[in-house]
Formats: structure tokens, sequence, C-alpha cells
């Protein structure tokens, strides 16, 4: 009803406040999209102001994030999520993990393992991590940005990490493994790979969408492991 009354004038935009964070999820689901739908069909736009980055992510044509009062990026959910402008950012809206790395000739050493760069960088002068090759020389120290869905598991009893925490979340599991340098690393996979809590496993990286933040002072390694 509110809605409808706000639409009666047919205004050009519209402002909606944390519009469903008293629903339950079902019915928020279904309202965002109905929602949506509805803005679309009246030709009014709608600035969304939500703390839920899955709501934000799905429902908006853009997406502005905030820290302390200013705009970090302004972009699609897409890019939002894929390229983060920040490290804030890609915490905040990715949820995704920050592993130390040193970069090496071609690729980096993390405590995953080696993470090379693409090969072939073509026209864009970029490497997979979407960096200038020529801005990252050798021993270069930072923490790369991995999606939890990019790391693959593999059980292994000699495996350097070990799986601390197993949630079902539906249609995925989270793990929480723990590293050799006793920090937590988050790992989604698909239901069909089920590990039991105590497993050792090897861990791989997806190529094509690690992140690179610099760190300047000090080894990666060792400050990654201060923060445990």
């Amino acid at each position: 009803m509110a809605l409808a009354r706000a639409l009666a004038p047919r205004p050009p935009l519209i402002l909606l406040d944390e519009p469903f964070s008293n629903l339950d999820v079902q019915v928020r689901l279904y309202l965002r999209q109905e929602v949506r739908d509805i803005l679309k069909n009246v030709g009014a736009s709608g600035i969304f102001v939500t703390h839920d980055q899955e709501e934000a992510l799905a429902i908006a044509d853009k997406v502005a994030v905030m820290q302390s009062g200013q705009i970090e990026q302004l972009d699609t959910p897409e890019r939002i999520y894929q390229n983060p402008a920040s490290r804030f950012i890609a915490e905040f809206v990715t949820q995704a993990n920050f592993v130390a790395a040193v970069r090496k000739e071609t690729g980096w050493q993390t405590e995953l393992g080696w993470v090379e760069s693409l090969a072939d960088e073509g026209e864009t002068g970029l490497d997979q991590l979407g960096n200038q090759s020529e801005n990252q020389p050798n021993h270069q120290a930072g923490e790369l940005m991995i999606c939890q869905e990019d790391i693959e598991m593999k059980a292994d009893e000699g495996g350097e990490f070990l799986v601390r925490g197993r949630q079902f979340l539906g249609r995925e599991y989270q793990y929480s493994l723990l590293m050799p340098s006793q920090r937590v690393l988050s790992v989604r996979s698909p239901v069909s790979q089920r590990l039991s809590v105590g497993t050792q496993v090897q861990v791989t990286v997806k190529s094509g969408r690690a992140k690179f933040f610099q760190i300047d002072q000090g080894n990666a390694f060792e400050q990654q492991g201060s923060k445990a």
C-alpha cells in the first residue's frame, strides 16, 4: 500500500530505505522482484538503501558502495563483484578470501600455491589478475582477493589444509579450512562434494578472477600471519 501511494503521483524517482528488512526470506525474495518489475513497468527509477549485499546485486541496474558517507564505487552489479575498486569493496561485497602473495616473474607465490599470470596478455595489456604487468615488479608484496567459489578442494591425507567446519546452504556447502598459517579459508562447493570435518585436503585456485591489492611495507606472508 505504501508503494502504491508513493507511485500514484507518477514520480520519476522513488526512495526505498531498507524496504524488506523485516520480512522473512521467501517474502523478501518475492517482493524485491515484484517491486523491481513495478518500477520498470511505470517507468520510474528507484534508489534502494540496503546493507544486504545479495539484495543489492540482485535488484539493481547500478550499485553504489559507500564507506563513511562517501561513494567508493558506482558500477554494474557484475563489475562491483568481479572488479572491486578497493579492498573495502572486495571484502564487503564479495566476502572473498585475502591471501598473502609475492610476485615472482610469471605469477604469484601464495600459501594456496602458485597462481600464474596470463601468458598471452593480448591487446588489453592486462594479465589474468586484471593488472598492468609492467607495474608488477618481482617480489612485489600484497594480497590476492580469491572468491570462495574459485577454490577447488580434493581430499588428501597429505594435504596441508584441514576442514574445520561445514555449513549446508541448500544448493551448496560452505567450508572453513584451517591453513598452515592457522588462518581460516572460506570455500563454497556444490552439494555433490561433501567432506567431513577433520578431512585433510589439497586446494587449487581457478584462474581468471583473482585481484591483487598491494601492501606497501613489510613481507606479505609475515603481515598475513600477524592477523591470525
